[in-house]
């Protein structure tokens, strides 16, 4: 998992990685765009800064701050994948399939449930 950010050989690393039959996931700018997708609607084109910044105030305006958040945010995880979705074929349209704003988390996240199902110890 990587964030865009301003890495400068990222396209690089994750051809790489694919070459190799390793799958990434990745967000852009930052990983919390992933975050706020399980609050709400984020199509902007803002930089990392500005993006925790939203991020922050989502989990106030949901009243989250300063309580342990995690457990509330698995709740949501659903309408967090369906949001970055969304992202992923605008941005499919745009062609830039990964631009910004977009992240694939959502698409791990699903792959680690669907790992789950039928595997559970009795």
């Amino acid at each position: 998992m990587v964030d865009r950010d301003e890495h400068e050989r990222l396209d690089e690393a994750v051809k790489l990685c694919e070459t190799n039959g390793i799958s990434v996931a990745r967000s852009n700018p930052c990983f919390e765009v992933w975050l706020i997708l399980h609050m709400a609607d984020y199509d902007r084109q803002d930089a990392s800064k500005r993006v925790k910044r939203i991020f922050h105030a989502k989990l106030s305006e949901h009243g989250l701050s300063g309580k342990p958040i995690f457990e509330k945010l698995m709740t949501m995880i659903e309408d967090a994948e369906e949001r970055a979705d969304i992202l992923k074929w605008r941005r499919g349209k745009e062609g830039q399939l990964h631009g910004c704003p977009s992240t694939t988390v959502g698409e791990l996240t699903r792959a680690i449930r669907n790992a789950g199902i039928g595997n559970n110890a009795t």
